[in-house]
C-alpha cells in the first residue's frame, strides 16, 4: 500500500510543480493571452506609450516624422505608411537638390514591396520600384524630371544609396541594414510661370511622402505539421497577411519580437489556426471570396510585447494558452477546426458531471456591464485604388439600414428595456469592412448569452486548458450536456483545480451575409493636375479690331460661362503658340466679373494657338475647366465702326471687347 501511496504522492507533486510553474508565468492565473473574445475581456488600450487614441494610431502611421531616435514600426500585410526622416542634405548649384532618407519599417520586405508612392497627396506615375533601383516619375507625371527615388527592402547585406552618396554626410558606411527605407532626391527649379510652381515637388520644406507597401516577409504557418525544426534565421519566407504567420514571426523574431525558440510552440495548433484564417468565405451575397481573417498591421515597436501580442490576437479572435511548457494557439469559433463556417455541435475535450465536482458549482447569468445590443468596430478603411485613404472608419452591428438587422436591433432593444448598450472597439489591423462587421456581429451575439459557470474539479481535468470546449451536466442548476468554453484554470495551494467557463453557442459564429458597401464618391481624383479634367465650355472665336493709329490687328476672343460651383473664387486664362512649350497668363477674372468675353493680344494670321481656362476655389485648389489646342487664327469680318479699349473686371483686368458687333464666326 505504501508503494501505491508513493506513486500517487510523486505524481501529485509533479502535477503541482507543473501548475506552479505556469502560475509563476501567468501570475496566479493559468489563462491565455488574448483579446476581448477569449478569456481576457480587457482589450489593451491602443495608446500605450503614445498618448493617442486608437483612431490616432491608425492615422499616426501616415505622418512623416523627423529624427533618427524614434521607434521604427514593423509592418505586416499591406499598409499605407509615412516614415521617419533621418537624413536631410542639399547639394548642387545654389543647393538645387534636396536629399532625404526616410525609414519605413523594420525587417526585410519583398524587393517589389512599394505598390504606390504618394507625394504631397498625389499618387505618382512611377511604375515598378524595385530594391536598389533608381527611378523617376514617368513623362506623364507633373513631377517628371524633378524627383528620383531609390528603395531598399531592408535586407541585412544592403549597400549604401547611390542617390544619397551625392550629398554631403552620406557614405558607403550608411547602409541601414535590416531597415526598409526610401532615398529621395528632389530638384528645385527656378519658378517663372504658374506651371513651374505646380511642377516643383517641394516648396520650402521636406515634401510629404507616403507609400503603400507590402510588409515583412515571414514563414508561412499554413505549412506547419506536428513538429518544426528549422531555425528562425534559415526559414523560407513569403509575403502574406495571414495573421497566424504574422504573430508567429513576432513571437520568434530575436531582433524586435520575443525571440522564442522552436521548442516553445505547440506547432500542430498553430498550423490548424493558420489554415482556418486562410479559409475563403463570401461575406457579401454575390461578392468576391475573402480570407476569413487577415492582418495588415503597422506594429508600434514602442509598445510592450504583451500589448502588441494581445492586439494581434484580437484581430482573429485568437487565444494563446501556455500549457505544458508550450504556447498553444486556438481561434474562437463554432468548434469545427476544419471548417470555420460550420455551426454544427462541436466535439468537446471533456465532459463534466456531478462525480467530477468538488464542493459545488455556481452559475452566473449575463450582467448588464458586459451585455451589448450594438457594437461599433473602428477599422482601417483602405479606400479605393484612386483614393487609398487608409483612414479610420466604423462598422456597425446591428445596422438599422438593413431590414434584417433592424428587426434584430428592435428585438435586442426590447429585451434590454429600450436602453442602448453600445461598445466601441478599435481594431487598427483590420482593413476589411466585412471582417470588421463580422467582428461586431459576433461581439453582440456572444454578449447576449454568456452565462459563466465556476467549479472545482479533480485531477481528471488536469489536461484541460484555456480555450478548450467542455460539456457540463448538473441537474441541480439545470445543465444537461451544456457546452462551455474554458476561461481560466486556477490551481490552489492544496492542488484543487478551479475552472471558470463561458457558455458556448455555435450559432453566434455563423457567417451571415453582410450588406454591400455604399458607393464611394471619388473625393480625391487620381489626376489632380491643375491642368487636367473638364468643368465648363470654352469657346474661341476670331476677331479683328481697329486701333487709333488705323492699323488693323487680329485677335482670338474666348468666352465662357460662370461655373456652377459656389466655391470658385477666380479664373485664369492662359494661351500660347501651339509649338511653344510654355503658356503665358493673359487674364485673371474674379468670380463676380460681369462680362465673360475676353480679347487677347494681337496674333499672327495662320498660326495655331492653345488655350487653358483654370478655376481656383476658396481653398486654393486649381482645376482646369477646359483646354483647346491648335486653334487657328484666321481673318474675321468686322463691323464698320468698332474700337478696342482697356477695361477692368472684378478680380483682374483683361482686354475686353466694347462693341458687340466686333465678334464674328
Amino acid at each position: 500500500m505504501g508503494f501505491i501511496e508513493d506513486i500517487f504522492e510523486d505524481l501529485f507533486e509533479d502535477i503541482i510543480e507543473f501548475f506552479e510553474d505556469i502560475i509563476d508565468f501567468g501570475k496566479d492565473l493559468i489563462g491565455a493571452i488574448g483579446g476581448m473574445f477569449g478569456f481576457m475581456p480587457d482589450v489593451p488600450d491602443f495608446n500605450l506609450g503614445q498618448g493617442q487614441s486608437g483612431e490616432g494610431m491608425i492615422q499616426g502611421i501616415l505622418v512623416n516624422k523627423t529624427g533618427a531616435t524614434g521607434h521604427i514600426p514593423l509592418v505586416y500585410g499591406t499598409r499605407r505608411v509615412g516614415g521617419s526622416v533621418i537624413f536631410i542634405s542639399t547639394n548642387g548649384e545654389s543647393n538645387k537638390y534636396l536629399y532625404v532618407a526616410m525609414t519605413l519599417c523594420e525587417g526585410q520586405v519583398p524587393s517589389d514591396a512599394i505598390e504606390k508612392i504618394i507625394l504631397e497627396d498625389r499618387i505618382m506615375d512611377i511604375g515598378t520600384l524595385n530594391h536598389g533601383e533608381v527611378v523617376s516619375p514617368n513623362d506623364a507625371d507633373k513631377y517628371s524630371g524633378r524627383v528620383q527615388f531609390q528603395f531598399f527592402d531592408g535586407r541585412d547585406d544592403q549597400i549604401a544609396s547611390s542617390i544619397l552618396k551625392e550629398a554631403p554626410g552620406w557614405s558607403d558606411q550608411h547602409r541601414l541594414q535590416g531597415i526598409s527605407y526610401i532615398a529621395a532626391r528632389y530638384q528645385w527649379d527656378k519658378i517663372e510661370t504658374r506651371e513651374d510652381a505646380e511642377a516643383n515637388p517641394f516648396k520650402g520644406g521636406v515634401p510629404r511622402l507616403n507609400v503603400i507597401m507590402k510588409g515583412k516577409k515571414v514563414f508561412d504557418a499554413t505549412t506547419l505539421g506536428s513538429s518544426h525544426a528549422t531555425a528562425y534565421g534559415s526559414e523560407s519566407l513569403i509575403h502574406t497577411n495571414n495573421p497566424v504567420s504574422c504573430l508567429l514571426d513576432y513571437m520568434r523574431n530575436p531582433r524586435f519580437g520575443k525571440g522564442l525558440s522552436n521548442d516553445s510552440f505547440d506547432w500542430q495548433s498553430w498550423g490548424v489556426a493558420a489554415d482556418l484564417c486562410n479559409q475563403d468565405v463570401q461575406f457579401v451575397a454575390g461578392g468576391d471570396n475573402q480570407k476569413v481573417f487577415t492582418c495588415n498591421a503597422a506594429i508600434d515597436t514602442s509598445v510592450s510585447l504583451m500589448s502588441n501580442i494581445k492586439i494581434l490576437l484580437s484581430g482573429f479572435r485568437g487565444m494563446m494558452p501556455y500549457t505544458q511548457g508550450l504556447y498553444k494557439l486556438n481561434i474562437e469559433h463554432a468548434g469545427d477546426d476544419t471548417d470555420i463556417t460550420s455551426t454544427s455541435t462541436p466535439s468537446v475535450v471533456l465532459s463534466i458531471d456531478n462525480d467530477d465536482i468538488v464542493g459545488g458549482m455556481s452559475l452566473e447569468g449575463e450582467v448588464k456591464e458586459n451585455r451589448l445590443n450594438r457594437c461599433i468596430v473602428t477599422y482601417t478603411d483602405i479606400g479605393t485604388d484612386e483614393n487609398p485613404t487608409f483612414k479610420p472608419n466604423d462598422a456597425v452591428f446591428p445596422d438599422r439600414q438593413d431590414s434584417d438587422q433592424k428587426t434584430s436591433d428592435d428585438q435586442y432593444l426590447a429585451e434590454d428595456g429600450n436602453i442602448r448598450l453600445e461598445k466601441k472597439i478599435t481594431m487598427p489591423h483590420i482593413t476589411s469592412r466585412e471582417e470588421a462587421l463580422q467582428f461586431a456581429e459576433v461581439s453582440v451575439k456572444k454578449s447576449r448569452n454568456a452565462k459563466i459557470v465556476s467549479f472545482t474539479t479533480t485531477l481528471r481535468a488536469s489536461n484541460v486548458t484555456v480555450g478548450d470546449l467542455i460539456s457540463v451536466t448538473n441537474e441541480h442548476i439545470g445543465l444537461s450536456n451544456k457546452i462551455f468554453r474554458v476561461l481560466s484554470v486556477n490551481v490552489s495551494n492544496q492542488g484543487a483545480i478551479n475552472f471558470s467557463a463561458v457558455e458556448h453557442t455555435p450559432a453566434n459564429y455563423a457567417m451571415i451575409h453582410k450588406p454591400g458597401d455604399i458607393d464611394r464618391p471619388q473625393t480625391n481624383p487620381p489626376d489632380d493636375d491643375p491642368y487636367a479634367g473638364q468643368r465648363a465650355d470654352l469657346t474661341l472665336t476670331n476677331a479683328e479690331g481697329e486701333r487709333i493709329a488705323g492699323q488693323t490687328f487680329y485677335f482670338i476672343s474666348a468666352s465662357f460661362t460662370k461655373s456652377s460651383d459656389p466655391l470658385i473664387e477666380r479664373y485664369y486664362v492662359y494661351y500660347k503658340l501651339s509649338q511653344e512649350p510654355q503658356y503665358s497668363l493673359n487674364s485673371i477674372i474674379g468670380k463676380n466679373a460681369d462680362r465673360r468675353v475676353h480679347v487677347y493680344d494681337a496674333g499672327i494670321l495662320g498660326q495655331n494657338y492653345d488655350f487653358k481656362l483654370v478655376e481656383e476655389d476658396s481653398f486654393g485648389n486649381m482645376k482646369i475647366a477646359e483646354t483647346i489646342l491648335n486653334h487657328t487664327l484666321t481673318r474675321a469680318f468686322r463691323s464698320a465702326t468698332t474700337g478696342l479699349t482697356e477695361a477692368s473686371g472684378a478680380g483682374g483686368s483683361s482686354m475686353q471687347n466694347v462693341g458687340a458687333d466686333a465678334l464674328s464666326s
